[in-house]
């Protein structure tokens, strides 16, 4: 989760890829990367969405024609979901 100014480099921070240098990647990146490398593809899943909230509206950042995504909680269990968000499955 990343809250600033405008221009502060929020976006920078998190999400860069740094293709021509490891040590410029973002959080989300090495976080994605520890994950991914801790995993065993013959026993287990990762299932991720990128969402972004702004101004009290959420947006799917993996299929932009979803803006307004609802949120839905259980009231028995308090499991929190957000139907129709795009999920990748490794």
């Amino acid at each position: 989760m990343a809250y600033g100014q405008t221009g502060t480099g929020k976006i920078y921070t998190r999400g860069r890829l740094g293709c021509d240098d490891a040590s410029e990647r973002g959080i989300m990146v090495r976080a994605q990367e520890d994950i991914i490398l801790s995993t065993a593809p013959e026993s287990d899943t990762v299932e991720v969405s990128y969402l972004q909230l702004y101004m009290e509206s959420i947006q799917d950042l993996l299929a932009l024609d979803k803006t307004n995504i609802p949120i839905h909680e259980d009231p028995k269990t308090g499991d929190v979901s957000l139907p129709g968000a795009s999920v990748v499955i490794w």
